[in-house]
């Protein structure tokens, strides 16, 4: 694990695959820049007994040809394992079938790193990306026919562009269509298994409601489904992004606007999910705390601290309603008086205040100084209560509000990074505050 620090840097990571990629290496093509999109780590028995992988990144390089200058984008999934054992899980990951990529190959051993690396669109665990991801290949199952009826077949759809990538789970891309001088914009979201069903359910059901109700969330049109690609196809949504509309003097407005399109969605968005019992709850709580621990011991006083203090204050939700599940201000755009909500992977039965709690957990745990982020989030949830009869109190929301913070420091943990530990204590310090870390930085001695 002593290759962290390299592992996680865009710097270091564009030097090292200079150095390594086929295709790079021979000069063929220079990185002029590496971009680590995300990391997610773990930490077991396993990880530190049998080597297995301790870290997962994707990256996103952006080269240039040298003879011709051609700039093109290659994203790149990389594992990484201690004590030698890549060798054998890349021996185990070459793959029967596979697709070449502009520079590099399929799948790449890296030993000095005990690094495997995956060239999209090969993923060890999605078989129908590689279609998806190919414009000839996806042509047939784009939803052509339902925005060009007969002009379908003169429609060319242009190299898709990764939006997200979620390795071994799903991926983002968006598809431009071009029809004599007409140009569209279609995303698609692929799965690994079968969730592709309930995200189709639930974009129908937010788009219906959106449809009827002008004060509920925008959605981009759902335009279908594809069941040999596991994937959901909706219209472009264009907006600005919403934590820019929760500054300066219409920010109110806009938290208004927030909390009547979550009352609505509360009492009638999709069905989808089950109820999490509490205990389930709790259990996924004092993992992150044995994880987190692992990783620095010096964060366990804070985080036993609270977390004794929710099992003590544990109660069943006063009723249960549709959430969203991962809500908050970077799932959503602004578009003309209007608020689109992004993201239909999360939503189940549960009490409103976790929607309300993760919204502004993330605020409490945002970086950026635009606005006094505390003072947002107490905005937010004084418009929802007084749209919805005061619901739901203090002791509620508080124990909500502790537990997503909770979240957010082991999230500090696996996205890791330089400063992870400083984030992770900064969420814990929050989580012992509870709802007082909600009160406007004033009165917070200027934080």
């Amino acid at each position: 694990m002593d290759h962290m620090p390299v592992l996680t840097s865009d710097a270091a990571m564009a030097l090292v695959l200079q150095r390594h990629l086929p295709g790079c290496r021979e000069g063929t093509w220079d990185i002029e820049a590496c971009r680590v999109v995300q990391t997610r780590r773990r930490i077991s028995r396993r990880t530190a007994t049998f080597g297995a992988p301790y870290l997962g990144a994707c990256y996103q390089l952006a080269a240039r040809e040298a003879r011709s200058g051609r700039r093109a984008t290659q994203w790149l999934y990389g594992k990484a394992y201690s004590q030698g054992s890549s060798e054998g899980a890349y021996l185990d990951a070459v793959p029967d079938h596979c697709v070449m990529p502009r520079f590099g190959a399929p799948v790449m051993h890296m030993p000095e790193l005990d690094l495997v690396l995956w060239s999209l669109p090969n993923d060890p665990a999605m078989d129908r990306l590689p279609a998806f991801l190919d414009a000839a290949a996806v042509r047939p199952q784009l939803p052509l026919g339902r925005l060009y009826a007969a002009a379908a077949d003169a429609v060319r759809v242009a190299a898709p562009q990764i939006v997200r990538h979620e390795p071994e789970e799903h991926c983002t891309a968006r598809f431009a269509l071009h029809h004599r001088g007409r140009s569209d914009v279609v995303f698609g979201k692929s799965y690994v298994g079968e969730a592709w069903r309930d995200a189709r359910d639930c974009l129908d059901a937010l788009w219906h409601q959106a449809c009827a109700d002008p004060r509920a969330f925008l959605v981009g049109r759902p335009l279908g489904a594809s069941a040999p690609l596991h994937a959901v196809w909706q219209e472009e949504v264009r907006g600005r992004p919403f934590a820019e509309t929760l500054t300066g003097p219409g920010a109110d407005a806009v938290l208004k606007i927030l909390a009547g399109a979550l009352a609505r969605l509360h009492a009638d968005g999709p069905t989808a999910g089950r109820a999490r019992l509490l205990g389930e709850i709790l259990g996924d709580a004092r993992k992150w705390r044995k994880k987190l621990i692992q990783a620095d011991p010096r964060l366990a006083p804070a985080f036993d601290a609270v977390l004794t203090r929710l099992e003590r204050e544990a109660a069943e939700p006063r009723r249960r309603v549709r959430i969203h599940g991962d809500f908050h201000a970077d799932q959503m755009m602004w578009c003309n008086g209007r608020i689109a909500l992004f993201d239909y992977d999360n939503f189940a039965l549960g009490a409103p205040a976790r929607d309300l709690a993760d919204f502004a957990s993330q605020l409490l745990c945002r970086e950026d100084r635009a606005a006094d982020w505390p003072a947002v989030a107490a905005r937010l949830i004084a418009h929802y209560r007084a749209g919805c009869a005061g619901e739901p109190d203090d002791a509620e929301l508080d124990w909500h509000l502790r537990l997503m913070l909770l979240r957010k420091a082991y999230s500090a943990f696996v996205r890791s990074g330089t400063g992870w530990q400083a984030r992770a204590g900064r969420a814990l310090a929050a989580a012992q505050a509870g709802l007082a870390a909600l009160a406007p930085s004033s009165t917070r001695g200027g934080a």
